[in-house]
């Protein structure tokens, strides 16, 4: 099932979506709700919902901001915009921070569940994904793959000096080149002892990184994972790692039977 937050200033639009809908019964469960977006955006750090549905228009922070924020920090949440007939120019503002869906109010309990479908179809093709190793397999095998980790490897364990790194950098096409680094060193646990599932976590975890540019990720071992983030500020490289550690808690600790431990340092 899918856990789904929701968030407006009217206490009866609340009521009405929470009572209105079988959550169980449609696959969904009811994780929690707010009235703003300021206590809504720490609950949903804690709660870490699939979905999030908010009113475009509220007190202290408006649905706009709240799904810009969320989305930089838990960017796995599907975003439902609840948008009135003149908010048109919110909208066309949300598309572009990328909210999953629009519904314009006054709205049925059939339309608010027709829209969770299309979300819940969304997710199903994406985990669906992610089961698909053929792609892993082909990168894990090549040589290009193994060369560039055993290079990595003994970067990060030091056993390179500066010349050798950089030429050796050069020739794999590998980018590092920054004015501040971090890294972290995530490491997976079976919950039950069984390493089965780590092909499937080597997938999620190599997706969920493959599109940050700033990002060089390596495995060391079946279950350690290596990030290194490069950044042109201190502080900036500080919270992408951040936010990067507890995407693969997230990504992993919830969809596979294990636990995740990170460290990050220098």
């Amino acid at each position: 099932m899918y856990s789904v937050f929701l968030v407006d200033d009217e206490s009866i639009v609340l009521e009405g979506i929470r009572s209105k809908l079988n959550w169980e019964e449609a696959g969904f469960t009811y994780a929690g709700e707010a009235t703003d977006g300021e206590l809504a955006f720490s609950m949903i750090q804690e709660i870490k919902p699939d979905i999030l549905i908010t009113d475009i228009k509220m007190p202290f922070m408006d649905g706009l901001t709240l799904s810009q924020m969320i989305k930089k920090i838990q960017p796995w949440i599907k975003i439902i915009i609840l948008s009135g007939h003149d908010e048109f120019d919110y909208a066309k503002k949300a598309i572009s921070i990328g909210v999953a869906d629009f519904i314009l109010k006054p709205f049925t309990p059939e339309e608010l569940l027709a829209s969770l479908n299309k979300i819940a179809e969304q997710l199903d093709g994406e985990r669906k994904q992610f089961s698909d190793m053929a792609h892993l397999k082909q990168e894990l095998e090549s040589n290009a793959a193994l060369l560039r980790d055993k290079y990595l490897t003994d970067l990060v364990q030091g056993s390179l000096d500066t010349a050798v790194s950089v030429q050796r950098a050069e020739e794999l096409q590998i980018d590092l080149l920054a004015r501040f680094y971090i890294v972290s060193v995530s490491e997976i646990h079976p919950a039950d002892g069984n390493t089965d599932f780590l092909p499937e976590a080597k997938a999620r975890l190599l997706d969920l990184i493959r599109n940050k540019t700033e990002c060089t990720t390596f495995f060391v071992s079946p279950e350690r994972f290596v990030c290194i983030v490069k950044s042109n500020s201190e502080t900036a490289k500080e919270d992408e790692c951040y936010n990067i550690a507890e995407a693969i808690e997230h990504e992993l600790a919830k969809n596979l039977e294990c636990t995740v431990v990170t460290a990050i340092g220098h």
